[in-house]
Formats: C-alpha cells, sequence, structure tokens
C-alpha cells in the first residue's frame, strides 16, 4: 500500500520446490504431474540463453566462454558461410550497433587463445620435464655419464631438495609417469 493508499501488487515467479500450495492431479489435464515435471526438466537442461552456455554445434573452439571486453556480457557463436563470428550479446538483444561491443571472427580469435594456452602448456612441461631430467641425474647406472662421483650424503640432499620441487608442481594438479624421454603427463 503507497501512502496515498493505493494498493500495488506484484506477482513473483518461485521455483516449484518454494511453492506453498501444490495439490496434484486436482483436475484431469492433458498430461500427469510427473510427465510435466520431466518436461520442464528437458526444457531447462535445452535452455542455452542462461547458466553455463553450453558449446554447441560448429567448428569455434570458445564459444559458450567468450566475453566482451567492452560491456562484459556474453558473446553469442553465429555462422556465415564456413566463418564463425563472436558476436555481443548486448548489441545482439538491443538490436543496435554500438561503438564499443563487436562482431569478432572466431577463428581470430580461437588462434589467440590456442597459442597462449599452448606456450603455458609448454612452459609447465619444459619446467616438470627439467626437473624429472634432473632426479635421473642423481640415479648411478641410469645411462646418464657422471662427470664426478657425488658422495652418498650429497645425492640424498639433491634428490629431497629436487623432491621438493616437483612436490610444487604436483601440488598444480599435474602427475608424471615414466622416465628419462618416456615422461608423460597427466592430469
Amino acid at each position: 500500500v503507497d501512502p496515498d493508499g493505493t494498493v500495488r501488487t506484484r506477482t513473483q515467479e518461485l521455483p516449484p520446490d518454494q511453492w506453498e500450495v501444490v495439490i496434484r492431479d486436482h483436475h484431469p489435464g492433458y498430461i500427469d504431474f510427473d510427465t510435466f515435471e520431466a518436461n520442464q526438466a528437458r526444457l531447462a537442461a535445452n535452455r542455452t540463453n542462461a547458466g553455463e552456455r553450453p558449446a554447441r554445434e560448429g567448428a569455434a573452439l570458445c564459444q559458450g566462454i567468450v566475453m566482451c571486453g567492452s560491456c562484459g556480457q556474453a558473446m553469442s557463436t553465429r555462422y556465415q558461410g564456413n566463418h564463425g563470428y563472436y558476436d555481443c550479446a548486448r548489441s545482439r538483444a538491443d538490436r543496435t550497433t554500438t561503438d564499443t561491443c563487436r562482431s569478432v571472427r572466431a577463428d581470430v580469435i580461437d588462434a589467440a587463445v590456442t597459442e597462449r594456452l599452448l606456450a603455458a602448456l609448454e612452459a609447465h612441461f619444459n619446467d616438470r620435464y627439467e626437473l624429472h631430467g634432473r632426479r635421473l641425474d642423481l640415479v648411478p647406472g641410469s645411462g646418464l655419464n657422471w662427470s664426478q662421483s657425488p658422495s652418498a650424503a650429497d645425492i640424498v640432499a639433491e634428490a629431497v631438495r629436487v623432491d621438493e620441487e616437483i612436490g610444487a608442481f604436483a601440488a598444480t594438479g599435474f602427475t608424471t609417469t615414466g622416465t628419462g624421454d618416456d615422461v608423460f603427463y597427466q592430469e
């Protein structure tokens, strides 16, 4: 009620688990209530305009995860011929062309993301391989040439130090299997 006495009402849609009253099968319907709930769940799973924005058909690598650098809205993916494009969802919804929101060819964005991802992975795996190789250098009879004969205490101290460094990398979620040139990395 407003100060002048006007009564204003509003409708608020609540999820079914918050409904105060549910009378199942109160009257005959085209489908039963269980089928209705199953259909609602299927429709919710098929929504593409909310939530995680799952990847759909097409070759665009970053579909569903690209955000507009100007307004922060999600960028939708569209195809024209053989080319994919990332379009700002805000400019598409407003049906206006803005100065800041853009449409960008997907292959340009995908190439930049792929290059950065591979560089990061290469740096990570090179560090892991270097640590693994240093661990092998400590093992007599591993096929590696020893330039000097370290004492047992030196070998143990170096092994402990290398294991600590490897432990720090293991905290990132990657593990190694194999030895030498046959090292495999898995998450």
